[in-house]
């Protein structure tokens, strides 16, 4: 709770900044499992919605919402669904500004089992990446965002059946568009 009460203190008195705002955005993802994965998922796919806030000009703070699916899996219908939060560090330059980020939330992973089984499970995941933040050159505040992150499962909270599931461990590919409100 004091955690809480002291990042919404931060947010709060940053707020009145000249050079804060609110931004908006939706990704498409492309997504690979590393090797430890492999066995039980193949490529996929997703997309993401996130909210977020712009500091100043070197720190935003997210909220992002992620759908990831897996079609060429062993499994049926196998898709993980995330909430997470990020914060990224930029680093300015003339025409881009690329970026370091660390992330964490929360996943559902569910898929299909055997016959009318359904595995669900709940974890923890960290998720750093790097990127580039660039000028649309479409609108004055439309930016194009380029990452690449890596997801991984710290904790399985809970699952609904005793199947040995592998944790989460991929990478993420994604671009898409941010868009930023107020005077930059």
């Amino acid at each position: 709770m004091k955690k809480i009460f002291l990042i919404s203190t931060i947010i709060f008195l940053t707020a009145f900044s000249v050079k804060s705002q609110f931004f908006i955005g939706t990704t498409g993802e492309l997504l690979a499992p590393t090797s430890k994965f492999q066995d039980e998922i193949g490529y996929g796919a997703g997309w993401n919605f996130l909210l977020g806030y712009s500091i100043n000009k070197k720190i935003d703070v997210d909220l992002k919402y992620s759908q990831l699916f897996f079609p060429n899996t062993f499994y049926d219908k196998y898709r993980i669904s995330s909430i997470s939060s990020s914060i990224k560090y930029f680093f300015n330059l003339k025409n881009c500004r690329p970026y370091l980020s660390i992330g964490a939330g929360y996943y559902l992973k569910k898929f299909d089992l055997f016959f009318s089984l359904k595995y669900e499970e709940k974890s923890l995941r960290i998720c750093p990446s790097i990127g580039i933040l660039a000028d649309s050159k479409i609108l004055k505040n439309l930016f194009v965002n380029t990452s690449l992150t890596y997801i991984k499962s710290v904790h399985i909270i809970s699952q609904n059946m005793d199947y040995h599931s592998k944790k989460i461990d991929l990478f993420n590919f994604n671009v898409g568009l941010l868009y930023f409100f107020g005077n930059d």
